[in-house]
Parts: C-alpha cells; structure tokens; sequence
C-alpha cells in the first residue's frame, strides 16, 4: 500500500476538484514548483487545508508498514 499523494488527499477531503488538480499539475509541469504552493498561490486551499493534508500524509506514511528487501 502506498501513501496517497497530496492532491489525492486534497480531493478525499473535498478541498479541490479533479480538475483543480489536473490545472495544478499542468502548471507544475511547465513552472516547476511546489503542489502544495501552486495550490495556496492559486487560492484553492488556504494554509490550514495544506496542513491537514501534509499531516494526513504524515500519519498515514508513519502508519504504512516498511519491508526490507
């Protein structure tokens, strides 16, 4: 099982569409950068919904078992 990414998380929560993130990741793709900043620069999350997200991804990452191969 793998962590979800940020804007997977995001769109669970109901923060932002599919389409927000498809828009997001164009523009990271030409731009460069951060998601989480092109989504806060673009106004479709504030700070707390960042935060939230990236703990989300935190706990779920700490929770996921590691193997070693």
């Amino acid at each position: 099982m793998s962590v979800q990414l940020l804007g997977e998380v995001l769109i669970q929560k109901g923060i932002i569409t599919k389409q927000i993130l498809d828009n997001a990741l164009q523009l990271q793709q030409i731009e460069g950068g951060l998601l989480g900043m092109i989504f806060l620069s673009g106004g479709y999350i504030s700070e707390k919904n960042l935060i939230e997200a990236l703990a989300a991804q935190l706990r779920e990452s700490a929770e996921t078992p590691r193997y070693i191969h």
